[in-house]
């Protein structure tokens, strides 16, 4: 949980500098600001596991992950140099996207409550849409972030559909209840429905075959 109020404190201070005009410091600040978060996510390790009503669920897990997309994040930030020469007045814009791309992420691996669950991969795929369309004067650039919006609007549809059986089923958005309910023989015949629309959203999300169609005009 400390991990995802960093980041997102981080990404608010990005659009603050350029507020006040402090361009040049963005990318430094950023890289300094996601190591600070990458110590306190590794200090967390092998910590006793908090669950905060297991919403979000801090184990040795979420951490691991947690530490490997901020590593890949300042990796991101840091190799950027030459894209970032062309575009200074979309810095800090480009910056914070990268930043709540990655809250997003971290939410989608410390997950204990399929709420949270939609809500990290809802703000992880809107800064990828958003920065799919970033380019608003070339053609190409906004024809992949709309196909990129609308087929991952239909995708998080179905899994949004797919998580709603699941409770209708379980009567809870607990993974704890879910797992537990899953092993027993005695559960509706939706819970199965709404796991496979769940698995049909997320392969559509990671545009694995057959649900890998759009991925060549996006990209």
């Amino acid at each position: 949980m400390n991990t995802l109020i960093a980041i997102t404190g981080l990404g608010v201070l990005c659009l603050l500098l350029e507020i006040f005009n402090f361009r040049k410091g963005i990318i430094p600040i950023t890289i300094i600001g996601l190591l600070a978060i990458l110590g306190l996510t590794i200090s967390e390790y092998d910590m006793p596991s908090s669950h905060y009503n297991n919403m979000v669920v801090v184990d040795n897990f979420s951490v691991t992950f947690s530490s490997l997309f901020i590593i890949l994040t300042v990796f991101l930030v840091a190799l950027s140099h030459n894209f970032y020469e062309f575009h200074q007045t979309k810095l800090s814009d480009f910056i914070a996207i990268k930043i709540f791309l990655l809250a997003g992420a971290v939410a989608m691996v410390s997950f204990g409550n399929l709420a949270m669950f939609f809500l990290g991969i809802e703000i992880l795929s809107i800064a990828l849409y958003v920065l799919a369309a970033s380019n608003r004067l070339n053609l190409k650039s906004n024809e992949a972030g709309m196909k990129y919006f609308l087929l991952g609007s239909f995708a998080s549809g179905i899994i949004l559909f797919g998580i709603c059986l699941i409770y209708g089923a379980i009567g809870s958005f607990d993974m704890r209840i879910i797992q537990e309910a899953a092993v027993s023989a005695d559960v509706e015949e939706w819970f199965y429905i709404g796991g496979i629309l769940l698995s049909i959203g997320l392969l559509f999300k990671i545009a694995a075959v057959p649900f890998h169609f759009w991925a060549p005009d996006v990209y």
